[in-house]
C-alpha cells in the first residue's frame, strides 16, 4: 500500500484500526496493539501500544511476538488490523474449536488459511523466538510448524477481506 499505515487507512470513514477494536473490544478480555509508526496515535485509542524490539521491523511475525510476551492470558487472539469484516462471534469459534492442548487454531476460508487471523497459546512465543533469530518471516512458514487446527469460515470468506483487496470505491 505504498508504504502508508493501514491502521489509519479510513474505511466506510472510520480507521482500520478502530474496526479491530470495535470488533474485538468485546470478544476479549485484553486488547493489545502493534504498532510501529504514529505511536501517539495509537495510544490515543486508549489501549497499550507495543512496538517491534528489532530496529528493522521485521513484519507481522516482531509484533505477535511482542503481543505473546506481554499478554497476560494462555490464549492470544492475533488479527490484522487491515480486515475490517470479521464477525463479532469469531472469537468464540476459534475458542471452540482449538484443542486443550493445541498450540495454535487459524481461520480458514473455505479457499486458504488465514494464518493471520489466529488464536495461540502464549507458550508457543519460544517457537517465535527461535523462528526471528533465524530470521524467517514468513508467517505461514511458522504457524504451519504448530500444526495449528483450522476453523472452519467457509461460506463467510467475505469477512477476511482485507484492505488489499478492496477497490477504492470501498474505502
Amino acid at each position: 500500500m505504498g508504504g502508508i499505515d493501514k491502521g489509519l487507512t479510513l474505511f466506510n470513514e472510520t480507521a482500520l484500526i478502530d474496526h479491530a477494536i470495535a470488533t474485538l473490544d468485546p470478544q476479549v478480555s485484553e486488547l493489545l496493539i502493534s504498532a510501529n509508526r504514529n505511536i501517539e496515535q495509537y495510544r490515543g485509542r486508549g489501549y497499550p501500544v507495543l512496538t517491534d524490539e528489532q530496529a528493522d521491523f521485521p513484519g507481522p511475525l516482531a509484533g505477535i511476538h511482542r503481543g505473546l510476551e506481554r499478554a497476560k492470558h494462555d490464549l492470544v487472539v492475533v488479527i490484522p488490523c487491515d480486515t475490517p469484516k470479521l464477525s463479532a462471534t469469531f472469537v468464540s469459534r476459534l475458542l471452540e474449536v482449538m484443542p486443550k492442548d493445541g498450540a495454535a487454531c487459524i481461520a480458514y476460508d473455505g479457499v486458504r488459511d488465514q494464518h493471520l487471523v489466529c488464536l495461540l497459546r502464549r507458550s508457543v512465543s519460544d517457537s517465535l523466538d527461535q523462528t526471528l533469530r533465524e530470521q524467517n518471516y514468513r508467517v505461514s512458514d511458522w504457524i504451519q510448524s504448530l500444526d495449528p487446527v483450522r476453523c472452519d469460515f467457509s461460506g463467510q470468506a467475505e469477512m477476511f477481506l482485507n484492505i488489499n483487496q478492496l477497490s477504492a470505491s470501498q474505502l
